[in-house]
């Protein structure tokens, strides 16, 4: 009786073990695929300008748009700005966006056009909530457009 307990208690630490090894890879692979997402989007722009560009002067000419389909990317029109949204990731207070957008002025805009104070940070601009924990980054790609990444 005694074996077979002792058994049944290392069976349910290997599976455990076995478990926890399965959601740290799990969360791994999230992560790494989130940190090459910049690099993808930012390769994206770049083969892709022309078509792209063609695509914004049509949604400049017959704006509104608001969440269309290009491809697999939702885009909108804002003022000024036309985003397509690669991503979103995370619960209702603590979610991250990703995407791209095109800067008709060529200057960095917020997030879904937004006017915000933009600081110089690295590569890019980055804006921080005064009283809360929010905040956008974004770097410019090449002329008109621009990486962005906001957290909620």
């Amino acid at each position: 009786m005694i074996n077979k307990e002792s058994t049944i208690k290392k069976y349910k630490k290997y599976m455990i073990a076995v478990l926890i090894l399965i959601v740290l890879l799990i969360i791994f692979l999230i992560l790494r695929e989130r940190s090459d997402q910049k690099t993808s989007i930012t390769n994206y722009v770049k083969k892709n300008q022309v078509e792209l560009e063609l695509y914004v002067n049509e949604v400049l000419k017959n704006r509104p748009v608001e969440n269309e389909k290009y491809h697999n990317y939702t885009v909108s029109y804002y003022e000024n700005q036309v985003q397509f949204d690669v991503s979103a990731f995370g619960l209702v207070t603590n979610t991250i966006y990703k995407g791209f957008y095109y800067s008709v002025d060529g200057n960095p805009c917020g997030f879904q056009g937004t006017v915000v104070d933009f600081t110089k940070d690295g590569n890019g601009w980055k804006w921080e909530e005064m009283d809360g924990d929010n905040w956008e980054y974004t770097e410019k790609i090449m002329d008109h457009w621009f990486y962005y990444e906001i957290h909620f």
